[in-house]
């Protein structure tokens, strides 16, 4: 997770300088260097071999319809063979550059004098509609809202093959249906409105949870938004199955507060990283509340080999953590509904 959450910083960065266009190249074994893998005869990862690539999610893209036709930065992932090619009268060596400057911390860039690469492409746009899907338990106050969200989506079907993503994320979905069912099975009405949210569009660039963060339900004001993404899976090193991450909002240290004396209470025995930001970004639905300076707090259970792959599959849940920690955001959040905490 810290190396995406790395290259998305990168290329923000390299987007903010008003660079019209980026090369990138993950020298060595980085998992990045298969995106652009020079192979002529067979197509190979652990759950395909083919004579041509597999059809990508990543093929499109999208955002939401603007004032102009740009599309950012332009970015391609090259091979090592074209990055030779590109250094070849530069006596630059990658791996020997890209060590110095991990061991010294400084920068040490180069002109690339005489060196020149074409890109041809072409673009086929059109305008789709997609939903969210949004449930309101209202409060004694309706003017203050508190935000529970997961996306929906995930990387879908191509050529035949189905990414189910039980992990990412129909667990986070179950999450916020279960915290909802349960607040409606306690026959109390918070102080504070709740509003339920299954997002769509988070594989494609946060889109609907940062539509919403745009145009809030009634036009309240979110006063936090609590976010699961992969919340029933273990990381390779967790062997009791009982660890899991929790990143919030550092000003607001009740967050942490409020996890550590409900997983006491209610013995629920989760062993919490808590990871407090400034801003909470990343690749998530919280990332779009947390710009706009609303409290966030994240859950996330474990980063698996099989993300993002056509084997993350139901049978691999781990269904007593992830119970686990749909119990504690209904906790937390139930607590910070009918208190004054801001």
């Amino acid at each position: 997770m810290s190396r995406w959450q790395l290259y998305r910083a990168k290329r923000e960065h390299i987007a903010g300088t008003g660079a019209v266009a980026m090369i990138e190249f993950a020298p060595g074994r980085d998992m990045a260097q298969s995106w652009a893998s020079n192979v002529p005869f067979r197509y190979h990862s652990d759950d395909y071999e083919g004579d041509r690539p597999r059809a990508s999610y990543y093929e499109t893209s999208m955002k939401h319809p603007g004032e102009d036709l740009s599309a950012g930065v332009t970015r391609i992932t090259v091979s090592e063979r074209v990055v030779n090619a590109l250094l070849k009268d530069t006596e630059i060596d990658p791996e020997a550059f890209a060590a110095r400057v991990k061991n010294s911390l400084k920068p040490e860039s180069k002109e690339l004098k005489n060196a020149r690469l074409k890109l041809k492409t072409t673009v086929d746009s059109r305008i789709i509609q997609a939903r969210n899907v949004v449930g309101v338990l209202p409060g004694k106050d309706t003017s203050e809202i508190i935000v529970i969200g997961g996306h929906y989506d995930h990387v879908g079907k191509h050529d035949g093959w189905i990414w189910n993503g039980a992990d990412d994320n129909a667990s986070g979905t179950v999450g916020v249906m279960t915290i909802a069912k349960a607040m409606m099975a306690s026959g109390e009405k918070p102080e504070k409105t709740i509003v339920f949210a299954a997002w769509t569009g988070e594989e494609k660039g946060l889109l609907g949870s940062e539509y919403f963060a745009d145009h809030p339900w009634n036009d309240a004001e979110m006063i936090l938004n609590l976010n699961y993404d992969m919340i029933s899976r273990d990381d390779m090193d967790d062997s009791l199955g009982v660890k899991c991450s929790m990143t919030y909002t550092e000003k607001y240290g009740i967050l942490e507060e409020l996890a550590v004396k409900h997983n006491k209470e209610y013995d629920l025995g989760l062993e919490i990283k808590y990871n407090p930001q400034e801003r909470p970004r990343g690749g998530s639905d919280h990332a779009p509340f947390a710009a706009k300076d609303v409290p966030v707090f994240y859950f996330m259970a474990g980063f698996p080999p099989e993300y993002h792959s056509t084997n993350d599959h139901v049978e691999k849940v781990n269904w007593d953590k992830m119970v686990k920690i749909i119990k504690l955001g209904y906790l937390n959040t139930w607590e910070l509904s009918n208190t004054d905490w801001e």
